[in-house]
């Protein structure tokens, strides 16, 4: 699911991008661009989600729910994420070094992507493992 996300947000960025573009000079000094500002964003959305998503609590951890610390902080994370696609503050984009997304249909499809990618992560997770626990119960007995 991450490779297709990744894809589909690479394809979203295309028709956008300018190849005459300064930025998109592999070893040239470093300036914001449309795909850059995605795939950071994305790379920050990915890692709280893997986070969120493979976090186990109990018997080894805290579930979520008593670890109030990572919890708010997961929350806060995917927010300020969503302020960067949404352009919620131009200083918040500016101190991050990423560029404005060209309209709200681009805005829209990448966190509609996100949300789908990060849902489908968890479910698929919270499926497997109650698959694999019941197929280590029912081999006890």
């Amino acid at each position: 699911m991450h490779l297709y996300t990744l894809k589909f947000l690479v394809d979203l960025c295309e028709p956008f991008i300018d190849r005459s573009d300064e930025s998109l000079v592999p070893d040239g000094e470093f300036k914001p661009n449309l795909k850059n500002s995605v795939m950071f964003v994305y790379q920050w959305w990915l890692q709280c989600s893997v986070i969120f998503v493979n976090y186990t609590g109990r018997p080894f951890m805290q579930d979520m729910n008593e670890n109030k610390k990572l919890m708010y902080l997961l929350f806060a994370n995917f927010c300020v994420a969503a302020c960067l696609i949404f352009d919620y503050s131009e200083e918040l984009r500016e101190t991050f070094e990423l560029v404005a997304y060209p309209n709200e249909e681009f805005k829209t499809s990448v966190i509609r992507m996100l949300a789908i990618d990060l849902a489908f992560c968890y479910i698929l997770e919270k499926a497997c493992k109650a698959r694999y626990l019941k197929t280590f119960e029912s081999s006890k007995e």
